[in-house]
């Protein structure tokens, strides 16, 4: 019974974990988490979260933890330093982008 009841249960989040995979499913389809960390000299660094504009490429910031390890409040005019770790939900070519938009520019 109860291994029945584990196996509904895994059915039922498969697919929503990265990875867990469901046969036919296109991956890209379903949006994910993805940490980025800010480089010392990482061109977003100084910048607004506004300015880096990552809600126009449909990306939600979910939470930001700062180099101290202290989390930092998630907020348009929240500035980005560097050692900052971004948690970051959306479909995976848009995390590509917002990580390349947050390290490279």
């Amino acid at each position: 019974v109860v291994q029945e009841q584990r196996d509904a249960r895994n059915k039922v989040l498969r697919g929503y974990f990265h990875g867990a995979g469901v046969d036919g499913a296109d991956e890209t389809a379903y949006a994910r988490r993805h940490t980025v960390t800010l480089p010392l000299a990482g061109c977003s660094v100084g910048k607004t979260l506004e300015s880096v504009s990552l809600e126009g490429l449909g990306v939600r910031v979910v939470s930001l933890r700062g180099a101290n390890g202290k989390n930092k409040s998630v907020g348009a005019d929240t500035v980005l330093g560097s050692g900052d770790t971004l948690v970051l939900s959306a479909k995976a070519p848009a995390l590509a982008l917002a990580e390349d938009r947050l390290l490279t520019g």
